[in-house]
């Protein structure tokens, strides 16, 4: 086989995982509840990404978030909780054609 012909294979397989995932997109919004709200370990389960990748969207306003102080308003820590009307808009929002 050929760098072509590698080269073709990759492009393919590439193809193929790019499909699986924009099929994977509306079976992941028809699981989740509009009304209902999910905290940071379903969501990463839910969209299969990190703690990390979650906190960026939050970081830069692209992820809508509730967070319920623990101590008080003088506390900087919360728990945090995303509401499935915002997540399904987010991810309408990040359709690509």
């Amino acid at each position: 086989m050929d760098n072509a012909d590698k080269l073709m294979d990759t492009m393919e397989n590439l193809i193929q995982m790019l499909n699986n995932t924009e099929l994977a997109i509306p079976n992941i919004k028809q699981g989740l509840n509009p009304d209902a709200y999910y905290t940071v370990e379903e969501i990463k389960k839910i969209l299969d990404v990190s703690t990390r990748t979650i906190q960026t969207w939050r970081d830069k306003h692209r992820l809508i978030y509730v967070q319920i102080k623990l101590n008080g308003e003088e506390s900087p820590k919360g728990k945090v909780y995303f509401q499935g009307k915002d997540l399904i808009d987010f991810l309408n929002s990040n359709k690509r054609i």
